[in-house]
């Protein structure tokens, strides 16, 4: 139930419902002895080499350790590794943003939407960042940019709106934001529409 699975038992039939909960409770008792550590990410990386996925695994169980410099050493790693994967300059700009580092996740995000230039989330971090540092016509292109290639990427309605009341200028509120339903692009979205498929894999 707290997972929220769904497990199918015959209507009435009292043991099986007793043996789907004590299955629960068993499961409940034992996951955090059998959940991954450090330790086991470690033992992989010397079965199978070097893996994007074991890295950023690693990374998020430091973070959930406060270890947070570890963290972005770890990813840093992989940037400098892999320079052609989004996911290693996605992640250090959530922990630059986290961390009140506007510029230095602005930064991130924007090797993220250039490597990916079909990922709407790069395109909507990197408007959130460009926000924070008060770069309101570049982060209401990013945000466009990000809503053009999907419609609806966490966060970008949402920035463009605060930006909207933010201006002092007398245009109308949501306007850019209303442009962007209605199919209008900025700059750059169509070039970012037709990226070759699967740059985020």
């Amino acid at each position: 139930r707290e997972l929220g699975e769904q497990v199918y038992v015959r209507e009435g039939d009292a043991s099986s419902l007793a043996a789907v909960r004590r299955l629960g409770r068993l499961v409940s008792r034992e996951a955090p002895r059998n959940a991954y550590g450090l330790e086991d990410l470690r033992e992989q990386r010397l079965r199978i080499g070097d893996c994007h996925a074991l890295d950023l695994a690693e990374a998020a169980l430091l973070v959930a350790l406060d270890r947070i410099g570890d963290a972005q050493a770890v990813l840093e790693g992989l940037a400098a590794r892999e320079p052609w994967n989004p996911w290693a300059p996605m992640r250090l700009g959530g922990l630059h943003l986290a961390a009140g580092r506007a510029g230095e996740a602005a930064a991130r995000f924007g090797d993220a939407a250039r490597i990916a230039p079909a990922h709407p989330e790069a395109h909507a971090l990197l408007g959130e960042a460009l926000a924070r540092l008060g770069r309101k016509g570049a982060a209401e292109d990013a945000y466009l940019r990000a809503l053009a290639l999907d419609g609806s990427p966490p966060g970008a309605a949402d920035g463009l709106r605060r930006l909207a009341r933010g201006r002092a200028r007398g245009r109308r509120p949501g306007g850019a934001l209303a442009r962007a339903r209605s199919g209008s692009r900025c700059g750059g979205c169509a070039a970012s529409r037709r990226a070759t498929p699967g740059a985020f894999a």
